[in-house]
């Protein structure tokens, strides 16, 4: 399965309860999912880098070692996004790790071992 395909299903399982996506459209690595009450812009990539944020976002990327690092050597920058979602998949196996970088930074003050140790729990791809 392919990593959008696989976020769409996760943001179709995740919206089971509320009902309250209305729609969803893909443009490239670009899926903009649309609620009753607002957007979030989904970013799929394969390898993690960082990217211009606007408003509520995901960004889907694979659950390898390299991706992991990439967000522990740029944490800072991930984490000057109150609304950033970081989902590391591994879509074989529907299996993954959520990060909010925001919100773990506040949390942690070790976040980069912490992220580490979460991630063990997630088979790489």
């Amino acid at each position: 399965m392919k990593l959008t395909e696989w976020l769409v299903l996760y943001v179709r399982h995740k919206d089971m309860l509320d009902k309250k996506l209305v729609d969803h459209k893909e443009d490239g690595n670009m899926i903009t999912f649309t609620y009753k009450d607002r957007n979030v812009v989904g970013i799929v990539q394969e390898q993690l880098e960082v990217v211009e944020i606007k408003g509520e976002s995901v960004i889907a990327t694979l659950h390898t070692k390299e991706n992991v690092e990439y967000l522990a050597n740029h944490w800072e920058q991930f984490t000057k996004h109150n609304d950033l979602t970081i989902i590391f998949a591994h879509p074989g196996r529907n299996e993954k790790l959520v990060i909010k970088p925001k919100t773990h930074a506040t949390i942690s003050e070790n976040v980069v071992q912490g992220l580490w140790s979460l991630s063990q729990g997630v088979s790489y791809v």
